[in-house]
């Protein structure tokens, strides 16, 4: 059906902010890091309008079904078909005092700018982060070494959506809203690995949420971009497992750049830690010292290892050999596409997970050696220093489970068991296990 038979106009202005980081890939390697970001004219990273359309697709297909996402999007098919009722532009990211910039912006006011001087950076190793994918032997697989670029939690990005109905009441239009406020909305890449997920901050709309367009005074309105602002409430019911994690002899996730010790030699292994942009009100800026971060990849290789070791028990695999080399979790987690193999597409894990962030935490200089096994003596060069994070907060992880999960499996009861694990205080996060480090030792609640 043409646009040209529908009069009234429903229109929002969004306004997100990162709660973890978004990984906006571009498809282009860069110089340092294996995928750029996405970026507008002005070189600051952007959201195209395409990728937010298409999560929305995807989740309206999810949520709702596959008639009301070709009735929203419009489909294609031979003899019939109709164009998306649904229009996105790009989101534009938002300086310090949160105004975006959708004309050319000279480079001397962006580095005016304290966040988009940072952002403009192509490679800012600030916000970088590595990954690795490990064995069962705890090396890593081939070609499982990788890092993501990504724009830091707490940028904010603003954009528009519009919708051409027939009628001044439209269901799918709350449906649309509704789906930006549930928590499997992420945005960019590896959104159940912990990126990508964000928060409403304000939507400004008409007040009757449309405009009627065949009014001379709504297309007045329209073009001068008189809204009302409103904040839309909306709930999701959402399947999820909960965990309270207490680490009172502390933990250690390596591969940070910033040491929180106030001495003259950084130590040698470094607490991961994130710069974060924080808000008050309108104005916006980094904060002054980064903030130690738990990746939620780091929670979800700890279970996904831990889940192999409780499948093999419940399929009496005792031992691993060159045949098994799956470790049966593939359907639970996911996996990649093969690129030597077409027919092999790859699949999105069913858990999403959440990066976690310590607002109050201390961090200790531990000083380590290796001693030989032959002497009892110190081997040359083996003394390093490590720091690591002490803690007396207890917080909270949240794992959204996706509805297509089957929780009769073996797979899940697996899983279970793993995140039981965690809470026990039986499977530790990050290094140092060995000596203590990464246990919870939180009390449960009767």
């Amino acid at each position: 059906m043409s646009r040209e038979n529908k009069k009234y106009y429903y229109y929002a202005e969004i306004t997100i902010e990162a709660v973890t980081p978004l990984v906006l890939a571009s498809g282009k390697s860069g110089n340092f890091f294996d995928i750029e970001l996405v970026r507008d004219a002005n070189g600051l990273p952007a959201i195209p309008g395409t990728t937010i359309a298409g999560i929305l697709r995807h989740a309206v297909h999810d949520k709702f079904g596959k008639e009301s996402e070709e009735q929203i999007f419009g489909f294609q098919a031979e003899g019939s078909g109709h164009s998306s009722s649904l229009e996105v532009s790009w989101a534009y990211v938002h300086d310090s005092k949160s105004c975006i910039h959708k004309s050319f912006y000279l480079r001397s006011e962006i580095e005016k700018d304290s966040i988009l001087r940072e952002l403009y950076i192509k490679d800012n190793p600030d916000f970088k982060r590595d990954h690795v994918n490990l064995t069962d032997k705890g090396i890593a697989k081939d070609n499982g070494k990788f890092d993501r670029y990504f724009v830091p939690s707490g940028s904010r990005f603003t954009f528009s959506i519009g919708l051409w109905s027939e009628n001044s009441e439209n269901e799918n239009w709350l449906k649309i809203l509704n789906l930006l406020f549930s928590p499997y909305f992420r945005i960019g890449a590896a959104g159940r690995a912990g990126y990508g997920k964000i928060k409403v901050v304000e939507i400004k709309k008409p007040a009757n949420d449309c405009y009627d367009l065949s009014k001379l005074e709504d297309i007045k309105s329209f073009k001068q971009c008189t809204k009302k602002e409103s904040i839309a409430n909306f709930s999701d019911n959402t399947k999820k497992l909960e965990a309270k994690l207490f680490f009172p002899l502390g933990f250690r996730i390596g591969g940070g750049l910033n040491s929180f010790l106030d001495s003259n030699r950084s130590p040698d292994i470094l607490p991961y830690s994130e710069k974060v942009i924080k808000w008050n009100g309108d104005r916006g800026e980094f904060e002054s010292k980064p903030r130690i971060t738990i990746p939620g990849t780091a929670i979800k290789g700890a279970l996904r290892h831990r889940s192999a070791f409780h499948l093999a028990r419940l399929n009496k695999k005792w031992a691993l050999d060159d045949a098994y080399e799956d470790d049966g979790l593939s359907e639970l987690f996911g996996y990649a596409a093969n690129n030597n193999n077409s027919e092999q597409k790859g699949q999105a894990g069913k858990p999403w997970f959440s990066d976690l962030y310590l607002e109050e935490s201390k961090t200790y200089e531990l000083s380590r050696n290796s001693i030989d096994r032959f002497t009892g003596g110190t081997l040359n060069g083996a003394l390093f220093q490590e720091e690591n994070v002490s803690t007396n907060n207890t917080f909270e992880i949240c794992i959204y489970l996706d509805k297509s999960i089957d929780e009769k499996s073996k797979e899940y009861k697996a899983f279970e068991w793993a995140l039981e694990d965690l809470q026990k205080g039986r499977l530790s996060l990050g290094g140092g296990s060995g000596h203590g480090l990464g246990f919870n030792h939180a009390k449960e609640e009767k």
